[in-house]
């Protein structure tokens, strides 16, 4: 896979993003008629990790991630993220993916009992991302046999709509004794759920990133003060330089989890994924604060276009596992790995 390709599976986005942004706008509420979301399956960027018999373009993970990092840098609100990882999800465990937009939470408290040869599912579901906006929510009950892979019709939940900061959708869903599509996993499947989602929202956190970056560049170099541009200034170029700095950290993070992934569900790969969503919280932290510094008391006005980026990077620091629960897992992984030196090390060596 060469950077040409990732180039230009970019632009593809970029174009696909400029001809949707064209069309009509459709509410947020209702992603099956977004034109984004036709625009993308039409272009093959939708599922296109997966493989063609699940409806997806046979793609690799790193193709996924331009397209995930693109949408963050456009703050796109379209539930790829959450439909890929669903998808993927029922792939990994032999279950037909439906129709439909799909979507996962990693925060629930479900219980799954067998009813006449049907599993019937009870609980809560919190702050499911698009959780109003899609048909099936993928997720995790718990069952005296184990945990169990559900597929939970929205329609037959009792629904609360919320927000996060950004305005994204995050829903309070709550079953009671409904039918249910579902399958017995291993003790560690939820971690493997949890890990794809954790690499995915780093890599929509990245390309927000990038783009209060670019928001920030531009903006040192045209405002002068004093009659020089604000990019001469030492300290202007030192925060500039700590954003970068922080970018690339992630950047570098996401890519060794990424490639882990590609090596199937272990906790080596649970690890690397927990590691780079601390490592995307950090720079979400660093890089909403200086861009903001930077712009001045402009930059919180709703019409520059910054607080799209940033509300984003604040609101995707406490979906699933914060930094602080990233962290406290990771710690509570690493001895088992060998410790800390044999788990960089052997991170490194993939």
């Amino acid at each position: 896979m060469s950077d040409s390709e990732l180039l230009q599976i970019a632009d593809t986005v970029d174009a696909v993003l400029a001809a949707a942004s064209a069309a009509e706008p459709q509410p947020i509420t209702d992603p099956s008629a977004e034109p984004t979301l036709g625009l993308l399956s039409d272009a093959g960027l939708w599922r296109v990790a997966l493989p063609e018999s699940a409806g997806g373009s046979d793609g690799l993970r790193q193709h996924l991630g331009v397209v995930l990092k693109r949408l963050g840098f456009h703050a796109v609100d379209v539930p790829l993220l959450e439909d890929h990882s669903g998808a993927e999800l029922l792939v990994a465990h032999g279950e037909v993916v439906p129709e439909g937009v799909l979507t996962v939470t990693t925060r629930q408290d479900l219980v799954a009992g067998q009813s006449d040869g049907q599993w019937v599912v009870s609980g809560r579901c919190r702050q499911v991302p698009w959780g109003r906006a899609a048909s099936v929510v993928v997720a995790f009950a718990q069952s005296a046999e184990g945990p169990v892979l559900v597929l939970l019709p929205v329609g037959d939940a009792a629904v609360t709509p919320g927000n996060n900061v950004a305005g994204e959708p995050r829903d309070e869903l709550v079953f009671d004794a409904v039918p249910a599509v579902g399958r017995i996993v291993p003790p560690d499947a939820p971690s493997a759920l949890l890990a794809r989602v954790l690499v995915y929202r780093a890599l929509a956190m990245l390309g927000a990133g990038e783009r209060a970056l670019e928001m920030t560049i531009t903006h040192v170099v045209d405002r002068t003060q004093f009659g020089r541009a604000l990019a001469h200034r030492q300290v202007v170029q030192h925060y500039v330089a700590e954003m970068f700095g922080a970018l690339t950290a992630t950047r570098a993070a996401v890519d060794s989890a990424v490639a882990a992934l590609e090596g199937g569900d272990t906790p080596g790969t649970y690890a690397a994924a927990l590691a780079t969503k601390v490592e995307a919280d950090r720079m979400a932290s660093l890089v909403a604060r200086l861009a903001h510094q930077l712009h001045g008391a402009m930059g919180v006005t709703l019409e520059h276009p910054l607080h799209f980026a940033t509300t984003r990077l604040a609101s995707w620091r406490q979906d699933d596992f914060s930094e602080t629960a990233c962290a406290q897992e990771l710690s509570r992984l690493v001895p088992g790995l060998g410790g800390p030196w044999k788990t960089l090390t052997d991170q490194r060596r993939q």
